[in-house]
């Protein structure tokens, strides 16, 4: 299962992991990977969680929630939307499809029981374009969390 779910991650991010245009950002021990001209602003309104945004002149895309309380999930299907998940042991996510068309997405990752943080909480923003959802979920979908992870047998992690 986990291999499967490593190649779904893989095919989400080939486009933006292959793009020439690819930035790298550190977020502790974690990385997210954006097209060029993306900035990471960090954000802590008090000591226990860390808020970060994705933005492009100043625009928002993608919203990231490192900390013990996430508030998962942020928004929840209504009227004529679709809601699909995908569970699996320390990692969800939730989309929301209108029309066939992904409208949000957001995902959770268990990263410790023990210590702080326990979790990563990241999301699509709201009022975006259709083109800046597509891009808002490639960023979305390329954050790697993997140095982040504890608690976990490490010859299970790799």
């Amino acid at each position: 299962m986990k291999e499967f779910l490593v190649g779904i991650f893989l095919l989400l991010t080939a486009h933006l992991s292959s793009a020439s245009d690819a930035v790298e950002h550190k977020i502790g021990n974690m990385a997210i990977t954006t097209p060029s001209g993306f900035l990471v602003k960090a954000s802590s309104p008090v000591e226990d969680f860390e808020i970060y945004s994705i933005q492009k002149n100043g625009r928002p895309y993608v919203s990231v929630y490192i900390g013990n309380q996430p508030g998962f999930p942020k928004k929840i299907a209504s009227g004529h939307e679709l809601q699909t998940r995908l569970y699996s042991d320390g990692l969800q996510v939730i989309s929301i499809w209108r029309a066939g068309k992904l409208i949000k997405r957001e995902l959770l990752i268990r990263l410790s029981q023990k210590k702080w943080p326990n979790y990563l909480h990241a999301w699509i923003v709201d009022d975006l374009t259709s083109g800046e959802i597509e891009i808002a979920d490639m960023i979305l979908m390329s954050i790697d969390a993997r140095g982040s992870i504890s608690d976990q047998n490490p010859d299970k992690r790799q």
